[in-house]
């Protein structure tokens, strides 16, 4: 073999190597896809991650509480849904469950229950996630933004969309967030936490 060959060969191997060293490594030791902090010690958000991921996610930030926002399909829990609940169990942390679509704000008294649990002092550091760490995460992080950090429609917008959140593709989204009576929520976000915690 030629010694230019050998070269561009030994180049392909390193790459290889290297590469298959950086998944192994983020597997195992880094945080979740797409990870993020919303707000210091109380909210970050990600996309789904493996069991070793979500382990160190809880112990590097003192997670308490996570809320997976991924539906699962079709019939009996998958494995990673399994996985993530035993793991929560087993670290004492409170797992919650409630599937959120990336278009539709759905049942205001569901969203603004997990508002609640996003700024309880109790229920925090509090990790929200879904698939990919940008659609529903993304637009649930965008209804904290707005009524609970007083930011505007624009802002969150322009934050969902550096977290890969797809505009074009999600434009009835971009009309939800706009229309959203920011001090009514606010108001039963309010009353909310005026009463005795719930499971959403």
């Amino acid at each position: 073999m030629k010694k230019p060959m050998k070269s561009l060969l030994g180049l392909i191997v390193l790459g290889v190597v290297t590469a298959s060293g950086l998944w192994a490594w983020s597997y195992y030791v880094g945080l979740p896809r797409n990870f993020g902090e919303v707000a210091p010690g109380r909210l970050y958000r990600s996309g789904q991650g493996s069991e070793p991921q979500l382990r160190h996610a809880i112990e590097r930030y003192h997670l308490k509480s996570i809320i997976c926002l991924r539906k699962v399909q079709g019939d009996g829990d998958p494995r990673w849904f399994r996985q993530e609940k035993d793991l929560a169990r087993r670290m004492g942390v409170n797992f919650i469950y409630q599937p959120m679509t990336a278009d539709t704000l759905g049942d205001e008294k569901v969203w603004i229950k997990l508002l609640e649990i996003a700024q309880d002092p109790a229920s925090g550091p509090v990790l929200v996630h879904c698939a990919q760490g940008e659609l529903r995460t993304g637009f649930f992080c965008a209804l904290y933004r707005q009524i609970i950090d007083g930011w505007s429609w624009e802002k969150a917008i322009a934050e969902m969309e550096r977290f890969g959140y797809d505009l074009k593709s999600h434009q009835t989204a971009v009309a939800l967030l706009k229309q959203i009576d920011i001090q009514g929520a606010r108001a039963a976000l309010q009353k909310a936490c005026s009463q005795p915690a719930k499971q959403p």
